[in-house]
């Protein structure tokens, strides 16, 4: 499972922009990303430039912000730090487009995906800062490529009663 951003399934400039932005963040920036989020601090490098087209760069001349969405509970993917910023993987990521595209960020906060959703098809959003692609979403949003990975993981206690699988867990 790989997070993306979320974005409204008619605004294909801002996909393939994401895209495109994603595409050209170097692995050093990347491993860096993971690394702040795990257990390394180190400095992201300089912007590498943003190969545009002619259509891009004219929906981008158009712009000076980019609404946000994301779920403050999310942690440590989209949430705020003690000072109230927006901080995170994805906020990372996003920091690293802004620097690309000479965007600023602006945040909205909302603790429904449903809600979200909804946002992103009024127009009233650019993007969700974090969700996984299903076949159900994919009808409604347009997915970026994935910038972080995430595996479902079964913790049991150690010396409990037999083994224990996804399927006898379902709904508890």
């Amino acid at each position: 499972n790989a997070f993306g951003f979320a974005v409204n399934v008619r605004d294909a400039r801002l996909l393939r922009l994401l895209d495109k932005a994603l595409a050209v963040v170097p692995d050093e920036a990347r491993a860096a990303i993971v690394r702040r989020w795990s257990v390394e601090r180190p400095d992201v490098a300089e912007p590498a430039a943003l190969p545009l087209t002619a259509i891009q760069r004219q929906w981008l001349a158009g712009r000076t912000d980019l609404r946000v969405l994301m779920d403050p509970r999310f942690v440590p993917v989209s949430y705020r730090d003690d000072q109230g910023r927006f901080a995170g993987v994805a906020a990372d990521v996003l920091q690293q487009i802004a620097r690309r595209t000479g965007l600023a960020i602006e945040v909205i906060e909302s603790t429904s995906l449903t809600r979200m959703s909804e946002m992103i098809e009024r127009g009233e959003a650019d993007l969700i800062a974090a969700m996984i692609p299903s076949p159900e979403r994919q009808t409604r949003l347009a997915f970026s490529r994935g910038y972080l990975s995430s595996s479902a993981v079964l913790v049991t206690r150690e010396g409990g009663r037999g083994s224990v699988s996804l399927e006898q867990s379902r709904g508890k």
